[in-house]
């Protein structure tokens, strides 16, 4: 019997299938983990100066670099962007990570939030790049593809159900936070909770959500108020299939709504590397139009939202605001 060694063995290729499926089972394992940035743009191109990283959409006007890395070593090089073919000196500085436009330091290995300047979104940009001022050198940049659908918040159907469970649409504002407008529900039940679970509906194998004090006790009675929940640890959107009002104690469906699978939706502050709101203080300013503010400490920023209820149609409006402290 003749034996043939590894090193004569002809070279196995990977099949295209192959490929394919552990490119799933990638994307599927970052989702399963929580590591989740938003919509992957693609990965700056590798010109000069040791430039690499990983660019997501967080939003319309925010992009998420994972991993960045420069080495420093440019006279003037600064974030670009720009609506022109190809990266050049008629773009636009993009502010770097601490708000400040300064010639770009070090990088290595290191994961930055970027914000586009007012007026500008990522419908209105073909590119993002490294560009060195001093000598108009492009040392690495991503191209946006035409029509790019960047993560935005979703409305899903509204809730509708027993116990007077009502609601308007409710809105997946990022993977880890939802708005619920003008939420009802009469408070009579023993053992109600906000809920959520795998699979298009609620079973005792769900999880519970926090209220929106932070609270997991039986809830109380709420007439048309608007509130913000936050899914507990590092759960998301993506995991999930309903979200709703269960009754524990007695494994009672009060009305849920469906969740599309892996919906387009920004990440939320906690997943970019951002300190979780640590409490939501809520003032409302005017009541016949629901309009509340909100606000809360996160990380080195204050986070605000404003919510309200605009014209006849009673549409409702969310506008997120960071400001450093």
């Amino acid at each position: 019997m003749t034996t043939r060694s590894l090193a004569s063995s002809p070279t196995r290729r990977p099949s295209p299938v192959g490929l394919i499926v552990a490119l799933l089972l990638i994307a599927a394992a970052q989702i399963c983990s929580g590591a989740y940035y938003g919509k992957l743009i693609g990965k700056l191109s590798q010109f000069h100066h040791g430039v690499s990283g990983e660019v997501y959409a967080v939003d319309a006007r925010t992009l998420f670099i994972k991993d960045f890395t420069y080495d420093g070593e440019g006279p003037a090089a600064f974030f670009y962007a720009g609506n022109s073919k190809s990266p050049g000196n008629n773009g636009f500085r993009v502010r770097d990570e601490r708000g400040t436009t300064n010639v770009l330091k070090r990088y290595r290995k290191k994961d930055i939030t970027l914000t586009l300047p007012d007026g500008k979104t990522l419908n209105n940009i073909k590119w993002f790049s490294v560009w060195c001022d001093e000598f108009s050198v492009n040392f690495g940049d991503v191209k946006i593809p035409r029509g790019f659908d960047y993560p935005k918040p979703q409305k899903l159907k509204a809730l509708s159900g027993i116990h007077g469970v009502s609601s308007e649409p409710v809105v997946i504002v990022d993977a880890q936070t939802f708005l619920i407008p003008t939420f009802s529900y009469d408070g009579e039940a023993p053992d109600a909770k906000f809920w959520v679970g795998a699979g298009p509906n609620p079973s005792p194998q769900g999880i519970r959500v926090p209220d929106e004090n932070g609270k997991e006790e039986p809830l109380r009675r709420y007439n048309r108020k608007t509130i913000v929940l936050t899914l507990p640890g590092d759960l998301t959107v993506h995991q999930l299939g309903h979200f709703g009002i269960w009754c524990e104690a007695f494994a009672v469906d009060f009305g849920h709504v469906q969740i599309p699978h892996n919906p387009n939706v920004p990440p939320s502050l906690k997943m970019l590397g951002v300190s979780p709101q640590s409490k939501l203080n809520c003032e409302v300013l005017e009541d016949s139009t629901a309009f509340e503010v909100r606000w809360a400490v996160a990380g080195d920023s204050i986070v605000v939202q404003l919510v309200a209820r605009l014209g006849k149609y009673r549409q409702f409006a969310l506008k997120v605001c960071g400001f450093e402290i």
